[in-house]
């Protein structure tokens, strides 16, 4: 967990508020680095270590990785990247430009960026898992926790 948070919060982002220059909007880093550690099990899933892919993001083709015991016949796969940094800068621009997550642009407004246990609040549809945003928030509240 601690190289999973050293990456994205000093590699990639030296500065607290993570930020995609081509958007322009910061999304804070204790979110980031609890939805990574959520999606890919600090960072030990296939997906991630395979296709670098940190935040489960699918395509919707047949290019991408195949989930194990699921079936060819799917319509989706587990979007590839390039390195981890394209994954991060992907998952920044989902959170800055789909409709869906409209109510998380507005509770990053109204909190400045500064609550991500708010903002972890509205990513119901980041998962289909309906305990994703507790599963989210225990992980920021057990980094934190670890950093005292």
């Amino acid at each position: 967990m601690i190289a999973l948070a050293a990456f994205v919060l000093g590699t990639f982002f030296p500065n607290p508020a993570a930020k995609n220059k081509a958007q322009g909007e910061a999304i804070n880093t204790e979110l980031i680095v609890a939805q990574a550690i959520v999606e890919s099990d600090y960072g030990r899933s296939r997906f991630a270590r395979e296709g670098h892919n940190l935040f489960g993001i699918r395509v919707w083709s047949k290019e991408g990785m195949l989930p194990l015991l699921q079936p060819e016949s799917i319509e989706w796969r587990v979007r590839v990247f390039k390195n981890k940094c394209e994954s991060v800068k992907y998952y920044i621009e989902i959170l800055n430009t789909k409709k869906v997550y409209a109510e998380f642009r507005r509770v990053r407004e109204i909190t400045l960026n500064r609550d991500p246990i708010q903002m972890a609040k509205t990513l119901d549809n980041f998962s289909t898992n309906k305990q994703y945003e507790k599963y989210v928030i225990e992980v920021i509240n057990k980094l934190r926790n670890e950093t005292k």
